[in-house]
């Protein structure tokens, strides 16, 4: 049977290298993740849409875990993300940036990181998805200051517990006047 070649990233000393995570790869999901006051909007829309109220408790008990740590002592506490289920990610199609742009070209680098972190050894991967993701967070900034919405970069679990669990947020974001998800607005 044909198998394609798995898809190439140019890393950053200008090299290509094959990309080497799958479906099942988590090694990731316990690292800090910022986001962006619209994707704060977007995942905090759908999930406040969501039949699944579990996620409401699993992201308050996170962000309990996490407490202050920020950075090395999060990635040494090894905290997993509330939206990782079997392996697999629950918010998958609206994970944010930070998430979409973490490519590795190592799996056995990731693993050794997950279990020493503290060794801090850097997993390879590439610079351009960064300065993608730099770049985006530039423009919803922007954004931001023009449509009078959430500017700057927030933890995901933190921002997400803070706005699920203060009821006139969730509804003025679910609402249709006030969404910052009305098309008309974007």
């Amino acid at each position: 049977m044909f198998q394609s070649p798995p898809p190439y990233i140019r890393m950053p000393d200008g090299q290509t290298a094959p990309i080497e995570f799958a479906a099942g790869c988590y090694f990731c999901c316990h690292l800090e993740v910022t986001i962006s006051g619209p994707e704060l909007i977007n995942i905090a829309y759908c999930l406040s849409k969501s039949q699944n109220s579990e996620y409401k408790s699993q992201i308050h008990e996170t962000a309990l875990k996490i407490g202050n740590k920020t950075g090395v002592s999060r990635k040494n506490a090894r905290i997993m993300c509330p939206f990782l289920n079997d392996n697999q990610c629950g918010i998958y199609a609206i994970r944010p940036l930070a998430c979409r742009s973490w490519v590795s070209v190592s799996k056995e680098a990731c693993r050794k990181d997950w279990a020493a972190p503290a060794a801090k050894k850097k997993v390879p991967s590439s610079g351009l998805f960064k300065e993608i993701s730099r770049k985006y967070h530039q423009k919803m900034y922007k954004f931001g200051l023009q449509y009078n919405a959430p500017v700057g970069r927030f933890e995901l679990v933190r921002a997400l517990d803070i706005v699920l669990q203060q009821k006139e947020t969730t509804e003025y974001i679910l609402s249709a006047s006030g969404s910052m998800l009305d098309p008309a607005r974007i």
